[in-house]
């Protein structure tokens, strides 16, 4: 199985609540607040990796927007990996992926 489909199973088979202590509550409120601030793509990069690495972990932002049903999309990669950048979309398959994740 695909690594990234036996993550997506197991988001789901988790229970959809958790639970934040005061400081994880404090900082999630703080990284919203931040979230707000940005207007570039530039400030997107420091944010994502900023405060916002100790919640949620992370090397590489794939995001989509558009028109899911019809499949129109726009993607964007954010990372500080080197070589990895939005242009490789096309060739990586990630179509499949993320069908599934809208399904």
């Amino acid at each position: 199985m695909n690594p990234a489909y036996a993550m997506l199973a197991l988001w789901r088979a988790k229970p959809k609540t958790f639970q934040l202590t005061v400081d994880e509550g404090e900082r999630l409120l703080r990284i919203l607040a931040e979230s707000q601030l940005i207007r570039r793509h530039e400030q997107l990069y420091l944010w994502l990796q900023g405060e916002i690495q100790q919640l949620l972990p992370h090397q590489i932002l794939i995001s989509a927007w558009g028109d899911f049903p019809n499949w129109n999309l726009k993607l964007d990669v954010i990372s500080a990996l080197p070589g990895v950048r939005t242009g490789q979309l096309a060739h990586c398959g990630i179509g499949s992926f993320l069908k599934e994740l809208f399904a």
